[in-house]
């Protein structure tokens, strides 16, 4: 991400005409957010945004605890159903093992109602014979007919009896397999009833399974949210910081530009002291090279005048130590005229910082060199630390 850093929108000569030139810029309070103009709109939408998932999640929490909770009752039904299955089972197998006795019974009794029938054919054939044995056997026949009769009887009585304990054990055979179709009929519904709570408790799991997937993902979302929000959050922080310590440093960059101003104008106050200081040493100048040209000449005279008439030694000595005054002046004046470093070109150039003059010639070297440094002084320099002098006679 790119940021543009804070610059004023006037120019200093702007901030000078409106706070005049001494006035200072007025800080701002480093603590305060500088915030930009949609910062609160987006606050407010992330913070509805996380309300409504908020609300959407505790929907979906009801909405599990409910499911949970037809789960758990359809649990319980199922766990009762398979306890009254079990008591069916059981007692299936007390009426399988009743059927069983009863048909043991029944195969008792048939045998008994074969005996009996076997009986009655021997009955039937003794009376035959009796018919034909006739009087011959008269009293004998009689005896063994009374025995046959009594004995007829009660098998006959014994008869009734089983048939009348076939009977109720047929109606009870019979009351037994109707009960057997009811309960066949019940535990076919309930079967049915079963596979329909299987069904059922498979689908409350599946939808169980998806609502936990779904928080699953709302709980992931809402995290990647939050992280994308605190991400927001920190470069929005990050931001304010930047635009803080911009602000910081226009404002130092406004103070330093009044104080450069304020160099700037003391420099030209003594630049201008300067120049009116050069041009007294030039009026100087010209003036001692006029009186060192009227001297030079004065001193050809003499010379010619003490070639030709022999001089006088005191006045020689005299228009020595004249010139040996002049020449001192001369040299130095040349020395403030002339560049320090080559000795041969005018000085032209001043460096604003220390207020020393070299050539031209000399301070380009020295630039191109990047030896940046006054060469009498050493204080450092840039190039819009440089001036040029002007020279000139009145």
């Amino acid at each position: 991400m790119s940021y543009r850093p804070m610059v004023p929108s006037s120019s200093h000569e702007d901030h000078l005409a409106q706070y005049g030139a001494g006035a200072a810029v007025p800080p701002a309070s480093p603590l305060e957010p500088q915030r930009g103009p949609h910062y609160g709109d987006y606050t407010s939408a992330r913070l509805k945004e996380i309300e409504l998932l908020k609300s959407q999640l505790d929907k979906m929490e009801a909405e599990y605890s409910k499911a949970q909770t037809t789960c758990g009752n359809t649990q319980a039904y199922f766990e009762a159903y398979k306890e009254s299955q079990k008591e069916r089972d059981l007692q299936l197998v007390y009426y399988k093992q009743h059927v069983d006795t009863v048909s043991k019974q029944l195969d008792v009794l048939s045998k008994r109602v074969a005996d009996f029938n076997q009986k009655e054919r021997e009955l039937n054939e003794l009376r035959a014979r009796a018919g034909q044995g006739g009087a011959e056997n008269g009293a004998e026949g009689s005896g063994k007919e009374k025995s046959l009769r009594s004995a007829l009887e009660s098998m006959s009585s014994q008869v009734e009896a089983y048939i009348e304990e076939i009977d109720e054990l047929s109606q009870s055979f019979d009351d037994i397999q109707e009960h057997n179709g009811k309960l066949l009929q019940q535990l076919t519904e309930q079967s049915d009833c079963q596979v329909k709570l299987r069904a059922q408790l498979l689908r409350q799991e599946k939808e169980v399974s998806n609502l936990k997937r779904e928080t699953l993902l709302r709980d992931q979302r809402r995290d990647l949210e939050k992280e994308l929000y605190d991400n927001k959050e920190k470069e929005l922080r990050e931001v304010e910081k930047r635009c803080n310590v911009m602000e910081l440093k226009w404002q130092q960059g406004a103070r330093t530009v009044q104080e450069k101003d304020k160099a700037r104008r003391e420099l030209e106050a003594r630049e201008a002291r300067l120049k009116q200081r050069v041009e007294a040493l030039e009026g100087e100048l010209q003036s001692v090279q006029a009186r060192q040209a009227s001297a030079y000449d004065k001193k050809r005279r003499l010379e010619g005048d003490a070639s030709v008439h022999g001089g006088a030694e005191d006045g020689s000595r005299g228009a020595s130590s004249k010139d040996i005054v002049r020449d001192q002046q001369i040299k130095h004046y040349q020395k403030l005229l002339f560049c320090s470093i080559c000795k041969t070109n005018e000085k032209k150039m001043i460096i604003k910082r220390c207020l020393h003059m070299f050539c031209d010639e000399c301070i380009s070297t020295s630039l191109q060199s990047r030896n940046r440094k006054c060469p009498a002084c050493g204080v450092k320099f840039s190039q819009s630390d440089l001036v040029p002098i002007y020279f000139y006679a009145t």
